[in-house]
C-alpha cells in the first residue's frame, strides 16, 4: 500500500462521507443507493473505504444475495487518486472479507456480478484477483436471482473457485 493511504471497513460514521463521495461521482445527482442501504452494507461488513490523509477518497460496496452470489456495488475512487491502484486494493479487501467468511460463499465458488464498465480497469482488477468471466452458458445455470438483474444495464459475471480446505 502506498504511503498515506488506508483501506479499511466502513463504519456508520463514514456514511455521510461515502454518500458525498458517491454524489460526487454522479456530479451531484441522486445517490445510486440510499443511505439506508449503505448502512446495511456497512453493518454487514460489505463496505470498504480508501482514505488519504484522513479523507475518504474511495469506496467499494457489495450486496450478498445468497451464499456464493455477490453483486459488486458502488465502486468509486476520486479521479486524482485512481493511478494508485486503489480500486484493486478496495476490491481485494472486499474479496478477502467475502472469502474468509464462509457465510458468504457456498464452499466451492464465489460468483461476483459487476456492472460492465466503460473501460477495462474494473475487469482487469477482477481478473487480477483470480476471478474469471463466466460464459453465457455458465451464467444461465446460476440461480434465478441473477436473471432478475436490471435489464437496462449490461452486466458481466465473474467467478472464483475456492478450496474449502484452504478457506475456513
Amino acid at each position: 500500500m502506498l504511503k498515506g493511504y488506508v483501506i479499511r471497513k466502513a463504519t456508520n460514521d463514514d456514511i455521510p462521507a461515502i454518500a458525498a463521495l458517491l454524489r460526487q461521482e454522479k456530479n451531484g445527482a441522486v445517490l445510486p443507493v440510499s443511505k439506508e442501504t449503505l448502512a446495511q452494507w456497512t453493518a454487514n461488513g460489505h463496505s470498504f473505504i480508501a482514505e488519504f490523509e484522513g479523507q475518504i477518497i474511495g469506496y467499494q460496496g457489495a450486496s450478498v444475495w445468497q451464499p456464493g452470489l455477490i453483486e459488486g456495488r458502488s465502486h468509486y475512487v476520486t479521479p486524482e487518486h485512481r493511478k494508485n491502484n486503489l480500486g484493486y486494493y478496495l476490491k481485494g479487501a472486499l474479496f478477502e472479507e467475502l472469502t474468509s467468511n464462509t457465510d458468504h460463499w457456498d464452499g466451492e465458488a464465489l460468483t461476483f456480478i459487476a456492472v460492465k464498465n466503460a473501460n477495462s480497469n474494473g475487469t482487469s482488477i477482477l481478473l487480477g484477483l483470480g476471478l474469471r468471466e463466466l460464459t453465457k452458458e455458465e451464467v444461465g445455470k446460476l440461480p434465478p436471482a441473477v436473471m432478475e438483474l436490471d435489464p437496462t444495464t449490461e452486466y458481466k459475471v465473474y467467478a472464483i473457485n475456492l478450496k474449502p480446505s484452504v478457506r475456513k
